[in-house]
């Protein structure tokens, strides 16, 4: 059997069948196998749109002399070729709803028309845009807020308002169809309503005799790369948290809550992602965001005290995990032993460091601290003896325990200190 003319098709499993008078054979199987001349290194994905724009598509492909025609509509229908789009890279038209493209890879030059492939379908997603507010409250100067409000018509509320001595944050609230919204509390009491009108919103807080009024900010302005809604905790504290509506057009609103207090305000943001808030009873926010991760990080000060932030924009799917935890107690001898416990999960084995301080915790103004504490480790399940220390410095594997801390976060030993640590 001669086939004159290769095709993908014809890729498959063969066999003869032999036969005369006396009866008939069959021949082994044989697999033809066809090398396809073109190779797609990287095929086109789809695209969100958020707002009207244009979406850039292209495909990586490798093979001989070739050829490329992209199309709209789904893989395989030809009846909408686009004109000129004739590249590896198409920019299409201006989108303000969903489309479907496709491109048609062929081989030329010496190979001229031996082999085409199809990518498959290309989907552009159009999404109304995020809308930001921000705005004041009064009458007269009685705060500040903004307002965020997702694709999906959910929507936060932060604010600063005279009448709250915290920042007055909503962050579960939905906007209707008609542009109204309104946040009850748990006892359906009415804490704020509103509206959006176009590139306006107003409303009430129902908690005291106050309105505000905003305008909506302009998605292309020299913020828009880092617009959205940012969580950053505050390390080493039990409850710090900043949060930032950041808009698309230099403004950002930021609140911040720190040991059962907080404020809240506006700040700005410039083009290449610094914000900065100076706060009332003396908080200022001083903050990086970096597009590519989408993360923001930067510090906080009140008063003397300085913190730091980390944190990233709410859409970003994080993995989190414990890297260090401490706890303080009365040390005593006998039945007033401090014991302390953990579980740890999974299969296979796991490193830990656990130190027990007391000298150390004298230099950061702990007073009374345990002179030369000594720590030992148990399974609770049999009271076996796993591990103990008296004198980190004079454990064998020292220089360990120190990465260990360093890796962890925790602060630096003394090599000669009377400190407790094992790994």
């Amino acid at each position: 059997m001669l086939i004159q003319q290769l095709e993908a098709s014809d890729e498959g499993i063969y066999s003869v069948v032999l036969a005369n008078e006396y009866g008939s054979v069959t021949s082994q199987e044989a697999q033809l196998v066809i090398d396809s001349l073109i190779q797609i290194v990287q095929a086109p994905v789809n695209v969100t749109l958020e707002g009207e724009g244009t979406a850039t598509l292209s495909v990586q492909a490798t093979g001989p002399g070739l050829t490329y025609q992209w199309y709209r509509g789904e893989s395989g229908d030809k009846s909408n070729p686009i004109p000129g789009a004739t590249a590896s890279t198409y920019e299409t038209d201006t989108l303000s709803s969903n489309a479907q493209f496709w491109v048609e890879i062929k081989t030329g030059g010496v190979a001229q028309g031996l082999e085409t492939v199809n990518s498959s379908t290309i989907e552009v997603l159009y999404r109304e845009p995020a809308r930001y507010f921000f705005g004041n409250v009064g009458p007269g100067n009685r705060g500040s807020f903004g307002l965020y409000i997702r694709n999906d018509d959910t929507a936060i509320f932060l604010a600063n308002v005279d009448f709250q001595n915290e920042p007055f944050e909503i962050n579960d609230m939905v906007v209707a169809e008609s542009g109204y919204f309104e946040y009850r509390d748990s006892n359906e009491t009415l804490v704020v309503s509103g509206e959006v009108t176009g590139e306006t919103v107003s409303g009430i807080f129902g908690l005291a005799n106050a309105n505000f009024s905003g305008q909506i900010s302009d998605i292309d302005g020299e913020s828009s790369a880092f617009r959205g809604f940012y969580a950053a905790a505050i390390p080493n504290t039990s409850d710090g948290i900043v949060r930032v509506i950041v808009g698309p057009d230099g403004q950002s609103f930021v609140s911040v809550r720190l040991s059962g207090t907080g404020e809240s305000g506006m700040g700005s943001i410039d083009s290449s992602g610094l914000i900065s808030a100076s706060l009332n009873s003396g908080y200022i926010v001083a903050a990086s965001l970096d597009q590519s991760f989408a993360s923001i990080e930067g510090a906080l000060l009140v008063d003397s005290e300085n913190y730091a932030l980390d944190g990233h924009r709410e859409d970003i799917e994080v993995d989190t995990q414990l890297f260090n935890t401490s706890i303080r107690g009365q040390v005593r001898g006998g039945s007033s032993t401090m014991i302390a416990g953990f579980v740890v999960g999974g299969a296979g084995t796991k490193k830990v460091l656990i130190r027990g301080l007391g000298p150390a915790m004298t230099s950061l103004g702990v007073d009374n601290a345990v002179s030369d504490p000594r720590i030992r480790l148990y399974r609770l399940s049999d009271n076996e003896l796993i591990a103990e220390n008296d004198d980190w410095g004079a454990a064998s594997n020292a220089s360990e325990i120190s990465v260990g801390a360093q890796m962890v976060g925790a602060p630096p030993l003394a090599s000669n200190s009377k400190d407790a640590a094992f790994s």
